[in-house]
């Protein structure tokens, strides 16, 4: 029986690609430490998952109520994070 071996030979000059995505990981954090405060939190991307979850739950009941709740849901999203 034969077994198959790859090798893969890099040119000179180019980084394996770990390394790119090690370079990249580091951009990555370096944008989220200067934009820290534009970004939103958890609890804002989990507020919105739950809001289009409940919507869907009420349009699978009864799709009047998923555009009167959204419509709410959508309203209290658009306020000020003060109020």
């Amino acid at each position: 029986m034969r077994t198959r071996v790859s090798v893969h030979i890099q040119p000179k000059g180019e980084s394996f690609c770990c390394e790119k995505a090690g370079e990249k990981r580091l951009k990555i954090l370096e944008y989220i430490k200067k934009n820290k405060e534009k970004l939103p939190d958890i609890k804002d991307i989990l507020i919105i998952l739950g809001g289009f979850m409940t919507g869907n739950g009420l349009y699978m009941i009864y799709p009047p109520a998923m555009w009167i709740i959204c419509g709410a849901f959508i309203t209290y999203l658009g306020w000020p994070k003060g109020r």
